[in-house]
Order: C-alpha cells, then structure tokens, then sequence
C-alpha cells in the first residue's frame, strides 16, 4: 500500500506560506509514518518524466525532504504529455533515471495520457511511452488518465 502524501507541491507551497512554516509538508510525512508504520509513502507531482520541466526539481525535493528527516519511499509522476507531440523514449529513459538513481526511491507514472485524435497514433505513441517506462527498474507501474471512462485524450 502506497499514500500519495504530497501532490502538486513544487510550484505551490500553500501550507509552508499560510501556516508560514516552511517545512510544513515535511512534517505531514513524518505524521503519516508515525501512525502507519507500514504503507508506503509518495512525493507525486508532474511534467517530470513525460515533459521534463520538472525532473531536477522533483529530485530535489525528495533530497530536501529526506535531509530533514522525513521519509520519502517513492515518487509519484504525473504523465501527462503534450498534445499532438510524440513522447521521446530516450528522454524518458533518462528522467526516469535521474529520479531512479535517489536510493531506495520507487517510481510509479500516475496519470498517463497521449494527446491525440487519432487512435492508431495515440496506441503507437502510448507503446513507445510504455516500452521505455516499464524497461526501467526502479518503474513500478503506470496509472492511466481518464482510460476507463473514454477521456483519453
């Protein structure tokens, strides 16, 4: 069992600044591990492995939380992709690698999409995606956006 105990906070620390504590979230992991000693716990955020703006930051934020104590077991990544823009594999790989290579830390792609119209683009492109997520080892597997109910986009 895994918690997301964190989401969306590298471009908003809306705690940190209302509660004006700036290490808030930090301690929220440190709260949720001393009442549930078992499940694991997730830093999730996007535009880190799909699109990349985010991928040193996110992997700073892990290495910043873990300095202050709190323990991060893995990191949740958003995939969502640009539209109408074929996912590089090459670069996945390598973002999925620069976050993969934080010790102990599993990686799980949440949220997947291709921006597509047409089906037989968006299933060669979503191969493409997948191939390179699940060829990575520290990948333990990929959450699809809106699949089930016809929303892919």
């Amino acid at each position: 069992e895994q918690w997301d105990v964190q989401n969306e906070m590298i471009r908003g620390h809306f705690y940190e600044e209302r509660l004006q504590d700036e290490n808030f979230t930090a301690k929220i992991f440190q709260l949720v591990r001393e009442r549930d000693p078992e499940v694991k716990l997730y830093l999730n955020d996007f535009q880190a492995v799909t699109t990349g703006a985010h991928t040193e930051e996110l992997a700073s934020m892990v290495k910043w939380f873990r300095a202050y104590g709190s323990e991060v077991n893995g990191v949740g990544i958003q995939g969502h992709t640009k539209d109408y823009v074929k996912p590089d594999p090459v670069m996945i790989w390598h973002r999925l690698n620069v976050l993969g290579k934080l010790s102990a830390l599993e990686l799980f792609v949440t949220e997947f999409d291709i921006g597509h119209n047409d089906d037989v683009i968006r299933a060669d492109w979503m191969e493409d995606a997948l191939r390179a997520f699940f060829a990575h080892p520290a990948l333990n597997g990929v959450v699809f956006w809106g699949f089930w109910n016809k929303r892919m986009r």
